[in-house]
C-alpha cells in the first residue's frame, strides 16, 4: 500500500460539505471526499496510507476511506491542540464488519505505548479476562494497557460491527468522560486528570487495524452538549428512516411500524408520511397525524402479496428535507404456530430430519433431565408435526449439536458434543428403530472437534469447521470427504476464518452448499459472511458482510427456492429473525417472526413447509410457508378460508357449524381464549391484528385458521 503525505493550510470551509457540523472548537475536520484533507480551521497536516475510497453513509461514491485492517491508518498531526487534560470531543462515523479486536482510534507514541495513551476500540476485551467470559464491543482505556482502573467498556461485540455504518462520539467534559453511538448516550464515568498524552491522532492504528471505512472524523477542544451531537448525527441528514428498512418483508395483515429520527434543529413540528405502492403512481397520504414527533405509526400491511411499498417523509416547513424509506414488500412467506408444546422435554441441539415421509428428532440437551450430562439418544418421528411416535433409544451416545444428516436413503450422526465426550463416531440407520455403527473414529481427524457441520452433495458427505477440544483459540476450518462413513478424505482447508456452530445444512437443489456466518466459542466471535461450494474442496465468497448481524448457533436451510438463516445468538442475544435471500447476495428479513428467541433450534424442510421447533429451554413448533402455493396449507389449513367467515371480522366469526372446542392465539403462540360446544365465536374484544383459531370438530379431526380482527 503506498503511502499518501497530504498537507493542507487555510482551507475554505464549504457550507455544502459541512451541514449541520458545529464550528465553535472546531480543530480537525476530515470528510474523506476523494481525498484525506484536513478541511477544519488549521489545514493539519494528515498520513494516510490507503488511498482507497469507498461510497460513504449517504451512498456517495469516493466520499468515505477504506481501511484494510492490517497496515492501513489515518495520522493527524495535532498533538498539543487538544490537551489531554481538559474537554474534547471525537466524532467519526464508520462501517465495519469483522467480528475481530479493532483499533478505531487512539493517541499513542508508539503501537506498544501503554503509559500516555488513550484508545479506543471495538470488540475487545480486558487483558486480565479469562477465556469465555464476556468481551465488550467499545473499549476505551487511557494511561494503561487497559486492565486498571482507567478504563470505560460497554456493550458487547459485533453490535455496531455489523456491516453498517455508525456514529460514535467520543466526549470529555470536566470529569467525565461519554461514549455516545448513533446519537444515543451509552455509557459514562469518571476520568481525572490527563487521559492519555498530547500526541497525534491515528485513525485504525495501534495495536490493530481497522478493517471497514471511515467517514467524517471531527475533532473538538471542548464538549458539545446533546443538541449538537445529534447536529452531528443529522448532517445531510435532517430526517431519517429507521423502519421500515429496504430488506423488510411483512406477511399479509402484519404491521410495519414506522419509525424515523429527525434534527430537531433543521425539521419543523409538522411532517408528511406518504406511501407508494410498486414504484409507481402519486404518494399518498397514509393518515398519520402529521406531527413529528408521532413516531414510531403503526401501518397495517394489508396490501396483495408481492406489493413493493415504499415510504415518505417531508418537512411541512421546507419540503426539500425529505427522506424515502426504500421499497419493502408485502411477502408470501408467513410463519403460522402448530403445537405450544411438543410430548418430549424442552431441548436443544436436536437433529431434525425429514426422511422416509417422517420427521425424526434425535437427541438433545434438556437440563435438568436426563443427569449427568443432560443429553440423549431418544428417537422421536411424526408424520404431520403433531403427533409424535417414541422410539427405543439409539445405541448411540446421548448427544445435541451433532452432525444430524440424511444421506445415502438413511439418517446419520456424526460425532457429538463437548458434554458427550468429543465423540467422532459415525452412526447410520434406514428406519430410525435400528441403527448400526459405521465407524469408532473418523481416522486421521485429529485433534478432536465438535460443533461442526456436515452436509451431503451428490453421493459425498463433507464434515467442515467446527471448534478443538477444550476450547483453545485455533479454531478449524478443515473439510473432509467420505462417500460412505467409513474412509474419510481430508480435502485442502477452506479460505473461510475457522469457525462452527451452524445448525443444519444449506444444500440447494443444485447441489450447492452454502456456509452462512457461523462462529467461534472461545471468544464469542461471529461472522456474517456468505461462502458456497459445490465439492468441499473449492470454496466461493459470494458476500463479505450480509446484511443480517453475525452470529452463531442459528439455523440454515434451502427452501422453496431460497436461502433461509433464522434465529440464533447475535450480539451476544438470542434472536427471532428470519432472513431469507434467492442468491445469497440479495436478502429480505421476514419481519415480526412470531415465536420467541432462540438458539439450538432444529429446523427441517417437510410437507411443502420449512419446520422450527425446540432450541433453548423450548419444546414448541412452527411451520413457515408460502401462501402462494395451495398445497402447502394441507392439512392445517392455516390459510384464510370460507370455512370461517367473515374474514377478516371486526366482531363475531360463524365456524360453519357446531365444534367440539375453539381456541384462539395469537402470532406467539399464547392462549387468548378457549370455548366449547359453539357455532360462533365473538373475537370483538380482541385488538385489531391477526390470530390463529385452533378448531377441534365433532369428528375428532382438528384443523387451524389464520383469522384478521379488523
Amino acid at each position: 500500500m503506498r503511502w499518501l503525505l497530504v498537507i493542507t493550510l487555510g482551507i475554505a470551509t464549504a457550507p455544502s460539505l459541512l451541514g449541520q457540523v458545529p464550528a465553535s472548537g472546531r480543530v480537525c475536520h476530515l470528510t474523506f471526499n476523494d481525498s484525506v484533507v484536513d478541511i477544519g480551521p488549521l489545514g493539519l497536516a494528515v498520513v494516510s496510507s490507503s488511498t482507497l475510497h469507498a461510497p460513504d453513509r449517504n451512498g456517495v461514491v469516493g466520499a468515505s476511506l477504506h481501511l484494510e485492517g492490517v497496515t492501513d491508518s489515518i495520522h493527524v498531526a495535532m498533538a498539543g491542540l487538544v490537551p489531554a487534560a481538559q474537554a474534547f470531543t471525537f466524532s467519526i462515523w464508520y462501517r465495519s464488519a469483522s467480528p475481530e479486536q479493532q483499533s478505531l482510534f487512539c493517541r499513542r507514541s508508539t503501537p506498544a505505548d501503554t503509559t500516555t495513551n488513550l484508545h479506543c476500540a471495538l470488540n475487545t476485551n480486558a487483558p486480565s479476562q479469562p477465556v469465555l467470559e464476556l468481551h465488550y464491543g467499545t473499549f476505551i482505556h487511557w494511561n494503561g494497557s487497559g486492565s486498571g482502573q482507567n478504563v470505560l467498556a460497554e456493550g458487547v461485540p459485533g453490535r455496531f460491527t455489523d456491516g453498517r455504518w455508525h456514529h460514535h462520539v467520543l466526549q470529555r467534559s470536566s470529569d467525565t468522560l461519554r461514549i455516545w453511538h448513533d446519537g444515543d448516550l451509552y455509557a459514562e464515568t469518571l476520568a481525572s486528570g490527563a487521559l492519555g498524552g498530547d500526541l497525534d491522532l491515528v485513525v485504525g492504528g495501534g495495536p490493530y487495524g481497522l478493517n471497514g471505512d471511515v467517514d467524517d472524523l471531527v475533532v473538538y477542544d471542548r464538549a458539545l452538549d446533546h443538541s449538537e451531537i445529534q447536529q452531528l448525527y443529522h448532517d445531510r441528514v435532517p430526517l431519517r428512516f429507521l423502519a421500515p428498512e429496504s430488506t423488510d418483508a411483512y406477511a399479509w395483515g402484519d404491521t410495519a411500524w414506522v419509525n424515523w429520527r429527525w434534527d430537531p434543529v433543521a425539521v419543523g413540528d409538522s411532517i408528511d408520511l406518504d406511501l407508494r405502492q410498486n414504484g409507481a403512481g402519486a404518494w399518498t397520504p397514509i393518515g398519520h397525524p402529521g406531527l413529528t414527533a408521532w413516531t414510531p405509526y403503526p401501518l397495517p400491511m394489508t396490501m396483495p402479496v408481492g406489493t413493493t411499498v415504499e415510504l415518505r417523509i417531508r418537512d411541512r416547513s421546507d419540503t426539500s428535507r425529505v427522506a424515502y424509506s426504500g421499497g419493502f414488500v408485502v411477502s408470501s412467506y408467513r410463519w403460522d404456530p402448530v403445537s405450544p408444546a411438543l410430548p418430549f422435554t424442552p431441548r436443544d441441539g436436536v437433529g431434525l430430519l425429514a426422511h422416509a415421509g417422517q420427521m425424526w428428532a434425535l437427541g438433545g440437551w434438556d437440563p435438568p433431565h436426563h443427569p449427568p450430562h443432560h443429553t440423549h439418544s431418544e428417537v422421536w418421528s411424526t408424520m404431520d408435526g403433531l403427533n409424535w411416535t417414541q422410539h427405543p433409544d439409539a445405541p448411540w451416545p446421548g448427544r445435541h449439536v451433532s452432525g444430524w444428516l440424511v444421506h445415502d436413503s438413511a439418517l446419520w450422526v456424526i460425532g457429538a458434543d463437548p458434554q458427550s465426550g468429543w465423540l467422532q463416531d459415525v452412526w447410520r440407520s434406514v428406519d430410525g428403530a435400528t441403527w448400526s455403527q459405521v465407524t469408532d473414529s473418523i481416522q486421521g481427524m485429529n485433534p478432536s472437534r465438535t460443533m461442526h457441520q456436515v452436509a451431503s452433495i451428490g453421493d459425498t458427505m463433507i464434515h467442515f469447521g467446527g471448534q478443538q477440544e477444550a476450547y483453545v483459540p485455533d479454531n478449524l476450518n478443515e473439510v473432509w470427504a467420505s462417500t460412505d462413513g467409513i474412509d474419510w478424505q481430508q480435502l485442502p482447508d477452506a479460505p473461510w476464518p475457522g469457525r462452527g456452530m451452524v445448525l443444519n445444512s444449506c444444500v440447494d437443489e443444485d447441489g450447492t452448499c452454502w456456509l452462512l456466518g457461523g462462529g467461534r466459542l472461545w471468544d464469542r466471535r461471529c461472522y456474517n459472511d456468505v461462502w458456497k461450494t459445490t465439492n468441499g474442496a473449492d470454496w466461493e465468497l459470494v458476500l463479505a458482510s450480509a446484511p443480517w448481524s453475525p452470529r452463531y448457533w442459528h439455523h440454515v436451510a434451502w427452501f422453496d427456492d431460497h436461502i433461509w438463516v433464522v434465529a440464533g445468538v447475535a450480539r451476544q442475544t438470542d434472536n427471532a429473525e428470519t432472513w431469507y435471500s434467492p442468491d445469497g447476495i440479495t436478502w429480505r428479513e421476514l419481519k415480526n417472526s412470531p415465536f420467541l428467541p432462540r438458539h439450538a433450534g432444529s429446523i427441517c424442510v417437510f410437507n411443502d413447509a420449512l419446520w422450527l421447533m425446540a432450541g433453548i429451554a423450548s419444546n414448541d413448533a412452527w411451520r413457515l410457508v408460502n401462501t402462494s402455493v395451495p398445497a402447502a396449507n394441507d392439512p392445517y389449513q392455516l390459510h384464510s378460508d370460507p370455512l370461517i367467515h367473515p374474514n377478516p371480522t371486526d366482531g363475531p366469526v360463524d365456524l360453519g357449524e357446531r365444534v367440539r372446542s375453539v381456541s384462539v392465539h395469537d402470532l406467539a403462540g399464547r392462549t387468548l381464549m378457549v370455548q366449547r360446544n359453539v357455532r360462533t365465536l365473538d373475537l370483538g374484544g380482541l385488538q385489531v391484528g391477526c390470530y390463529v383459531i385452533v378448531v377441534d370438530a365433532l369428528d375428532g379431526s382438528r384443523s387451524s385458521h389464520r383469522v384478521v380482527r379488523r
